[in-house]
């Protein structure tokens, strides 16, 4: 099964996850500093077809492309900011073993350690699935008002 192509938010430039931040730093991304990744908020919104509250910022972001038709590993950090009642908003709870070690496994991917931290310290809401496989995790950490998404799309 072959994904939708992610577009680049400010050209309409169609990328692959490798590409994201190539993109970005070639000048895709009109009107943003070199390095400056908070367009990919949008690019994350689009893909998962939900709404990024305008008081979340983005802190962090790793990601690896894991297969040759943009199946990815990505983790980002945001800043929480207020997203009471939104789909960021939920009953943080200490994932399964299982669930963190497929957590440790997307982080490991993504080469996202350093902006992580230690896995077992996550508190995790369920996580959104798409298609059979896609899923976007929402942690946060238990000392930080910082919100940990991990998007794992595996090849299919």
């Amino acid at each position: 099964m072959r994904r939708k192509p992610i577009y680049c938010c400010r050209c309409a430039y169609p990328l692959l996850a490798a590409a994201l931040v190539t993109a970005t730093l070639s000048g895709c991304a009109d009107g943003h500093e070199e390095g400056d990744l908070s367009w990919q908020l949008g690019v994350l919104a689009q893909n998962w077809e939900v709404e990024i509250p305008s008081s979340v910022s983005l802190k962090g972001y790793q990601s690896s492309e894991v297969g040759p038709h943009g199946e990815v590993d990505a983790v980002y950090v945001v800043q929480a900011g207020d997203v009471e009642g939104t789909w960021l908003d939920g009953d943080f709870d200490s994932p399964s073993k299982t669930r963190s070690e497929e957590l440790a496994e997307t982080v490991a991917a993504a080469s996202a350690a350093d902006i992580v931290g230690d896995v077992a310290d996550l508190r995790c809401i369920d996580p959104l699935k798409k298609g059979t496989s896609d899923t976007l995790t929402v942690c946060r950490r238990s000392e930080a008002d910082e919100l940990i998404l991990l998007e794992h799309v595996p090849i299919t």
